[in-house]
């Protein structure tokens, strides 16, 4: 999953789009799902 951060911004707008054909989800959330899991496993790691 760290493949997805390095990419650059319009890529990353890209994968979101794709999987929003895909799944019939929303892109905006797909991106914003992304990024809360990854918050939450961090808080876990580091018992935030």
């Amino acid at each position: 999953m760290n493949g997805y951060i390095e990419q650059p911004k319009e890529r990353r707008r890209l994968f979101c789009e794709e999987a929003q054909e895909r799944l019939n989800l929303p892109a905006a959330s797909l991106g914003k799902d992304y990024w809360v899991c990854r918050y939450s496993v961090l808080r876990k790691c580091f018992r935030c």
